[in-house]
């Protein structure tokens, strides 16, 4: 699917079920890259990842639940 509503640094501005995105935060991945992760993503995805940064933030916008694995212990009293 094409995700309407491109702005900022090419981050589409809606989920694929067309809930709107915060996109300030972009992740660090080309315009195709992202596209082809919200292809994957819907309402019901249920998300683990390794570490975590801007795709975390932007992301977790269009799934259920995402949930960030992180193995350095300093980082993660930082981030929460």
């Amino acid at each position: 699917p094409n995700h309407a509503g491109v702005q900022g640094r090419g981050c589409p501005s809606a989920c694929d079920n067309g809930r709107r995105l915060d996109n300030s935060v972009c992740p660090h991945m080309s315009s195709e890259g992202i596209e082809a992760v919200l292809d994957l993503l819907d309402g019901n995805s249920e998300v683990w990842e390794w570490g975590e940064g801007s795709s975390a933030v932007y992301f977790s916008q269009c799934v259920k639940e995402w949930n960030i694995i992180v193995s350095d212990p300093e980082h993660c009293r930082d981030i929460q």
